[in-house]
């Protein structure tokens, strides 16, 4: 099994910390991330994935979650964490889409009553 294979298996077993942290925030805060949409711009690196799931475990829904990434950065596991996450059914782009899901997600809120 590749390390992007094993992460992906089982994301917080290498990351005990991020585990730990995500349910002491819960723990204290409940579900902070509940309601809320979140544009991320992060590197595609594997400990990527326990953060999405800590993320996930605080209360973000993940139609309400966008990843972006830098496609010319050469991420040994970028497909891999991409497939990932999409699995999850995050939304992944690339950082050059960020304008155009800004308005899209602008579109979104006014449609439903919303300010941005």
């Amino acid at each position: 099994m590749t390390r992007s294979e094993e992460i992906a298996r089982n994301p917080f077993d290498q990351f005990p910390m991020l585990r730990w942290a995500a349910s002491v925030c819960k723990r204290g805060l409940g579900q902070p991330l509940a309601g809320i949409h979140v544009a991320f711009v992060l590197h595609f690196l594997t400990d990527l994935l326990p953060f999405a799931c800590a993320c996930k475990e605080l209360g973000l829904a993940v139609d309400r979650a966008v990843f972006f990434f830098k496609s010319e950065y050469k991420y040994p596991y970028r497909e891999a964490i991409r497939r990932w996450l999409e699995g999850q059914n995050f939304q992944v782009r690339a950082v050059g889409e960020v304008d155009r899901y800004i308005g899209e997600m602008e579109s979104t809120l006014k449609a439903q009553g919303g300010t941005c």
